[in-house]
Formats: C-alpha cells, structure tokens, sequence
C-alpha cells in the first residue's frame, strides 16, 4: 500500500532512528513540497467525480445540473474523508486538508457553482487551484503521534 500519509522532518527523523521501514513504509526522509502536494490529490475522488460529471452535464436543466453535482460533491467529499482514514492516514488534519482539495478542486472546474446564478468564472476557478496549491504545500503539519 502507497504511504498517504506526509511525512515531516520529525516522522521522517525518529523512522529513520528506528530503522527506517514503519508500517510498511520507508519513508525516513522528509516529503518535499510537490509530494506533499500530491498526497493531497485525492484520485479516486477525482476520477469518479469526472465521470458522474459527464454524465449530469448532459442534462438540460440547470437546475437538475446544479442540484446533481452538488449531492455528487457533497457525498464524495465526505467518502474521501472515511477512504482516507481506511487507508492508513493518521491526522485528521491531513484528511480534512485532502477533502478542502478535492472541493477546491470541484470548484475549479465549475462543478455545482458554475450552475447556480451566474457569478462563477474560470478565472475564479484557476486563482483557488493556484492559492490552494501553494497553501497546502507550504503547510506544516504536526509529526504524526502514532508511527508504529
């Protein structure tokens, strides 16, 4: 299984002191920005989101769009909380941070609020992937408590 959790100079400091490979990881050094970053990218999410998508926008309603992709949005975000916490990751935070990006990223491609009124714009979409991107990579996260 792909270590999901980051990996902070202090995990990655008492890993390498006890022999490197923990919980069937061998991470003992810290994960740099552009891993961090796409630890955060939810995949799984994303993909199943782009295919539901497909298939809403071909509604004619905007409303139905609207509403559609909002329930879609709404249960995928919180699926990606649980899967990640099934899959080994440790910090809530690190959870809560992974579903901020996956909305984020809804949000950039439009998604619910592209169907609702007329005030999203793509501009709007590319300056939060761009701020959330550059906010979650500089982000530090506590070392994880529990690395046994």
């Amino acid at each position: 299984m792909r270590e999901l959790n980051i990996i902070t100079e202090e995990d990655a400091r008492r890993r390498a002191q006890r022999g490197g490979a923990v919980g069937g990881a061998d991470a003992t050094t810290p994960d740099d920005a552009l891993t961090k970053l796409l630890k955060y990218i939810p995949a799984v999410a994303t993909g199943t989101y782009l295919a539901l998508q497909g298939f809403v926008l071909q509604l004619d309603d905007k409303d139905q769009k609207a509403i559609a992709l909002a329930i879609i949005t709404v249960v995928i975000a919180a699926g990606t909380y649980v899967w990640r916490q099934r899959r080994g990751v440790k910090r809530g935070i690190q959870r809560w941070l992974t579903v901020i990006a996956f909305l984020v990223w809804v949000f950039a491609l439009g998604g619910p609020f592209a169907q609702i009124g007329d005030w999203w714009d793509e501009w709007m979409g590319s300056v939060a992937l761009i701020l959330a991107g550059f906010g979650l990579s500089v982000f530090n996260l506590p070392p994880i408590e529990d690395d046994s």
